[in-house]
């Protein structure tokens, strides 16, 4: 149950969510040799100094948990009215998660696994600095929860079309160190996502940081502590790896993996 998301994002997304649906479309979801590399790449928000004129960029990640929340997320940013996303301008996001989830049925105190499918359709805005960008989005958002047998206390079931709000945001205080954060909210099922990042530059390879996600809707809920490791270029993508602890609200603790992937175009 999410997500967030992103990124991959991701995002922002960015992340817990439930298997691939027919209910919801699970959408699509480059290093100069320097420090840099780091700086072009970060979950949830498009590049501050880009390695060249991108108009769409493609976020994916998969996570997996130990008390059985595997889960994936897409999402493509694109610019919209002839500018790049290294220039301030308005943005269309289309974007899309699948997952399964572990729960503890209430009515026969069994473990059961529900699955959860979430696609939306953003449209917004993102201002973009020298060394931070700030993006805002409105959208439609259609979620839906399915579970084996009924339960009388998860009331977050079925399919629900919603309003979707999300704020994207990243900042570099200095050249070796990363803020971010990406955050969303929807009216479908209350479901919300939040992640903070910081990071310091590592031999120029990428940033090495702590991150926190808190992620639910009006049933479930999970919080995230840990690290990431962000901003390798790898061929044409750029890559970020990150782990931890989980807490969850109506099921097992335990620990979790993300990867993520970033690509322009």
């Amino acid at each position: 149950m999410l997500s967030f998301v992103h990124a991959l994002r991701p995002a922002g997304t960015a992340a817990t969510g439930r298997d691939l649906s027919r209910g919801a479309a699970c959408l699509l979801g480059l290093f100069y040799c320097s420090s840099a590399l780091a700086d072009q790449w970060y979950t949830g928000a498009t590049n501050v100094v880009p390695p060249n004129q991108w108009i769409v960029a493609i976020d994916a990640s998969a996570t997996a948990t130990s008390n059985q929340t595997p889960f994936g997320y897409a999402a493509a940013t694109i610019a919209v009215g002839g500018g790049t996303l290294q220039q301030s301008g308005f943005r269309l996001k289309l974007e899309g998660l699948a997952g399964t989830y572990g729960y503890q049925q209430a009515d026969i105190d069994a473990s059961e696994r529900g699955k959860q499918y979430e696609g939306g359709a953003l449209a917004g805005y993102q201002a973009v600095w020298n060394n931070a960008t700030l993006a805002a989005y409105l959208g439609v958002d259609v979620r839906e929860n399915t579970i084996p047998a009924t339960d009388p206390v998860n009331t977050a079931l079925g399919t629900r079309v919603g309003f979707k709000a999300a704020i994207d945001a990243y900042l570099r205080p200095t050249d070796q160190t990363m803020l971010s954060t990406y955050a969303s909210y929807s009216t479908a099922y209350d479901a919300y996502y939040a992640r903070f990042r910081a990071g310091y530059s590592v031999f120029g390879l990428g940033y090495l940081g702590p991150e926190l996600t808190f992620l639910g809707d009006d049933y479930y809920g999970q919080t995230r502590l840990g690290a990431h490791f962000s901003g390798v270029q790898v061929g044409a993508l750029q890559v970020g790896v990150a782990g931890g602890y989980v807490w969850d609200r109506g099921y097992k603790d335990g620990y979790f993996g993300t990867l993520e992937l970033r690509a322009g175009f």
